[in-house]
Parts: C-alpha cells; sequence; structure tokens
C-alpha cells in the first residue's frame, strides 16, 4: 500500500489539460482560460461623470455662492454637443462623457437645484470650495488601457471575469474543455432507486452521489448503469465508458471472489499504477490510466461502501478533474480547527472523519467530530460539511487540538 500523499502526486503526475476550444461566454462560467486577456481600447473609453450634478469648471468655484448658466444637459449613451467654458454648467448623468472644457462634476445634492432635470433651467447656484479639478469623475482609461493584460490564461471564469471578458470585446473565448466523466455503480446486490429492497439488496446510491459529485466539479458527467458481476457485462460497460476523460467506478476493486473490476480493466487495456492505500476510508482504491489514439482516459476504481466512495472521490478524482480542466491543483493546505469534542483514536490509516465546521456568535470557529458509523453511514455524511482528517499516529484527539479540515460543500 501507498500513503495518501504518493496516491494524489502519482494520480496529478497522470494528468494534462484536455483539449481548448472557443465557446459561448453563456457557457464559459467555472471554466479555464486558455488565453491571455487583453484590453482591446481603453477602460473607461472615455472620461465620464460618476455622479448626477453638473459639470463645471472646478476653478470657477470658491467660498462665496457661484451662479452658472446652465447650457444643457447630457446623459449617458449621448455626447454633449457643445464644449463648457468658464462661468457655465451642464447638468450630466452618472456614466455620462464629461463634456469638453469640464473638468469636475458637482453632485447636485450641493446646489440650489431643487428642479434640476427641468430642461427650462437657466442657473443653477454653487457655493462648495471643496470641489477641485478632477472630483466625481473617471478619466478615460483609469482601469486600464488599450493593450493592458487584464486576466491571465489559466484562470477559472467566474461571473466577474466574464464580464471583463465581455467588456473587452471577447465574445467567445478559448477555453480548455470541460472534463467528461462516466459512472459505474457495480454489484449484483445494486437495484434501482424506485425499486424496494428485498433481502441482500441495496438501492444505487453510489451512482447519482459520483454522478452529482462531478458535476460539482464542473464536469459533464453520465451513468452508464450498474455493472453485473459479470466479465462480459461488466467489459461492455467499461468500453463505454473508456470513450470518455475520466471513468470511476464503485466496487469490485478489494479481494473478493466477485470483485472482477481490475481484471476486467487489465483486459481492456488499461494500464494499472497502483492499487490500495493506506487510508480509511478508502483503502481499497484503484487507479490506472489508458491511451488511445488522441485521448487518455484516467480510471478509478472506488471502494463499493458509499462514504468510501465519497471521500475517494474527493481526496483524488476532485484534484485530477481540477488538472484536466487546466487549472493548478491546490496542494492541499486546509484550515486548521481545533476540536470541540473529544476525536477517536486511529490506528495505522490517515483517516477522514465527518465533521461540522461551527461558528460560535463570538466568531470562534470549531470543528465538532459526528457520531459516524462507518463508511455504510450516508445520514451522518449528510450532515457534514466537512472532513477532519486524523494522522495515522495512534493519538486520541482531545478538545482543543487543530485538525485539518477538508470542506467537502
Amino acid at each position: 500500500m501507498i500513503s495518501v500523499s504518493e496516491a494524489r502526486q502519482l494520480v496529478l503526475s497522470h494528468c494534462r489539460p484536455l483539449p481548448n476550444c472557443r465557446v459561448d461566454l453563456t457557457s464559459a462560467l467555472d471554466l479555464v482560460l486558455a488565453e491571455e486577456a487583453r484590453a482591446d481600447c481603453d477602460i473607461p473609453t472615455m472620461t465620464k461623470s460618476l455622479m448626477d450634478g453638473f459639470a463645471v469648471q472646478a476653478g470657477d468655484l470658491g467660498p462665496e455662492q457661484v451662479e452658472f448658466n446652465v447650457i444643457g444637459q447630457v446623459v449617458a449613451g449621448r455626447v454633449a454637443t457643445q464644449p463648457i467654458c468658464s462661468g457655465q454648467a451642464m447638468r450630466i448623468m452618472t456614466g455620462a462623457q464629461l463634456p469638453e472644457g469640464a473638468d469636475a462634476v458637482v453632485p447636485v445634492e450641493q446646489t440650489d437645484a431643487a428642479g434640476w432635470t427641468d430642461q427650462s433651467l437657466q442657473t443653477v447656484t454653487i457655493s462648495d470650495s471643496s470641489i477641485v479639478a478632477g472630483n466625481n469623475i473617471m478619466p478615460q482609461g483609469t482601469i486600464a488601457t488599450a493593450g493592458d493584460s487584464l486576466i491571465l490564461s489559466g484562470t477559472r471564469l467566474g461571473p466577474a471575469a466574464i464580464a471583463v471578458l465581455a467588456e473587452v470585446g471577447m465574445a467567445r473565448p478559448l477555453v480548455y474543455r470541460r472534463p467528461r466523466l462516466a459512472v459505474i455503480p457495480t454489484g449484483d446486490e445494486i437495484i434501482s432507486v424506485e425499486q424496494s429492497p428485498g433481502p441482500g439488496k441495496l438501492r444505487n446510491s453510489n451512482g447519482p452521489m459520483l454522478t452529482a459529485l462531478a458535476q460539482q466539479a464542473g464536469c459533464e458527467a453520465v451513468e452508464i448503469g450498474v455493472g453485473r458481476d459479470d466479465r462480459q457485462h461488466l467489459r461492455e460497460f467499461v468500453s463505454q465508458g473508456l470513450q470518455h476523460d475520466v471513468l470511476v467506478l464503485s466496487g469490485g476493486v478489494s479481494a473478493g471472489t466477485m470483485d472482477f473490476v481490475p481484471g476486467v480493466l487489465a483486459e481492456m487495456g488499461v494500464q494499472q499504477v497502483f492499487h490500495k492505500i493506506r487510508m480509511k476510508p478508502g483503502k481499497p482504491l484503484w487507479f490506472g490510466i489508458r491511451d488511445q489514439a488522441d485521448r487518455r482516459t484516467l480510471v478509478f476504481g472506488l471502494p463499493g461502501n458509499p462514504v468510501s466512495s465519497f471521500v475517494c472521490f474527493h481526496r483524488f478524482v476532485s484534484p485530477a478533474l481540477v488538472a484536466l480542466a487546466g487549472s493548478e491543483t491546490a496542494a492541499g493546505n486546509n484550515e486548521r480547527i481545533p476540536l470541540l469534542n473529544p476525536g477517536p483514536r486511529i490506528g495505522g490509516r490517515d483517516t477522514y472523519w465527518p465533521a461540522v465546521r461551527r461558528v460560535d456568535p463570538a466568531g470562534n470557529v470549531g470543528l465538532e467530530i459526528l457520531d459516524w458509523q462507518g463508511s455504510a453511514d450516508l445520514c451522518t455524511l449528510s450532515r457534514a460539511n466537512g472532513l477532519a482528517f486524523f494522522p495515522a499516529d495512534g493519538k486520541r484527539h482531545e478538545i482543543g487540538d487543530r485538525l485539518e479540515f477538508c470542506p467537502i460543500l
């Protein structure tokens, strides 16, 4: 058996970013940019007002009240038809281009113009000496100038980044393709969710769970179906799964007489990288690769117990998906949180235990270890918002001890 860190390094060493493609901005959320985004023009493209008010020459203002002649109005999307001279003012709306000759905007609240949007307004009185040139305006190119680098290649695109791409005219950015993942739960004991379980039968919880985890990780995910404990049946399903970037099977990877998965994968040309790790839950984890033509498929054989599958997906499959999508995988520097209750005594394997990160009214963060009944206990896992990591040190951890917390939501 190998360690958790060794297994993670081996998985990531076999990951390479997927090919890139161009997509519409509406489809780019959570994808990784494969090109640098540069400003194609100054941002903003003109000097604009940050206030509703009056555009003036700041040098005209002083401690005494000054009456200005109002020569017109400019709104966002329009351009003033005449420049401003000394002693003149122009009504201006937020976002509108500053008229030529003006160098500041006086907010309407600092004038006597109660009916300031009235087109017949002839004069406005201002007595605010604090206004100086440059007040309440944003000069052209304040945010960026044409050619500036705005978003680096390798950046995962969130809503704000997508807005920046729109602002610089990148309607179809080049991104790394979204990974495609196939799920195959295995075992003759597995029945559909709609069925009522008879003796020895279990509803298929792993399929929906693993599909949801893949979707949460930003994948296109499909559940091919339940693989039966029959080599030919498994071969047919695995053949379909190998057409994807990642194939995840659950069950059939231990040492039982019906654990056919490793053998079938070998028959299908999948090269084993490792089998079994020093981790609880998740010891039977299997990982391999298959290279075919221009596609590499990463293959994970997860344990059949649902919490084991869940933990293995979080610790190994998710980082692989991040790498395939073109992002750098985080080193795993998770938050260390003091325990609110004693932890279990851990044996010879690193252990991930369902836990809840809590914050009290004073803002203090603590970690509650849940009363977990083992790898089949999905109900307790569903109440957790993360996993507490217990190193295999044989120590019983007490209240106040700090443990690494791995978020799962």
